[in-house]
């Protein structure tokens, strides 16, 4: 369910991206890996996020800026604004502890943390970006329907978010 309070949620998506003109032609791995334990009865829940995306440009080509991983905004560095680091290979980790106020509210604390980088060996886990904050989330059993998260930690200032759907 969308609203997951216990169990796992994984992807793993290869991609081969042709460009005409061979000038835009790279393949892409993703992973994608979210795990979700519950505690009390499923009124509280520590949900974990690992992303990780990396791109192979063919021989004399890039990946175009519009297609690369960006990190920052709504749903990966909360304490960033919108796509504010893009790279061709990108890694994010992501926890939050959420509990239940009353039926239908959830409070959240959050910490992000990530990087993009322009060479494959470079994606490690120093000197990431991070990112903390707390938030809100309404929801059914089936799903959030939206969400108010304010992310701090960062020299890009302070933000809030008002979002449908959830997270991650």
């Amino acid at each position: 369910p969308k609203n997951a309070r216990r169990g796992g949620w994984y992807r793993l998506e290869a991609s081969d991206v042709r460009d005409r003109g061979d000038a835009f032609t790279f393949r892409r791995l993703d992973v994608d890996l979210r795990q979700y334990a519950s505690i009390l009865a499923e009124r509280r829940v520590l949900a974990i996020r690992l992303f990780a995306s990396t791109s192979d440009p063919a021989s004399g080509a890039r990946v175009p800026f519009y297609l690369m991983p960006s990190l920052g905004g709504h749903d990966t560095l909360r304490g960033f604004r919108d796509y504010r680091f893009r790279g061709p290979h990108a890694i994010l980790t992501q926890t939050e502890y959420r509990w239940e106020i009353w039926s239908g509210l959830d409070a959240a604390l959050f910490y992000d943390a990530g990087k993009v980088a322009l060479r494959r060996a470079d994606l490690d886990f120093r000197r990431l970006e991070d990112a903390y904050g707390f938030g809100f989330r309404f929801n059914t059993d089936n799903g959030t329907i939206f969400r108010i998260d304010a992310g701090f930690g960062s020299r890009d200032g302070k933000h809030l978010y008002i979002v449908f759907g959830d997270v991650f």
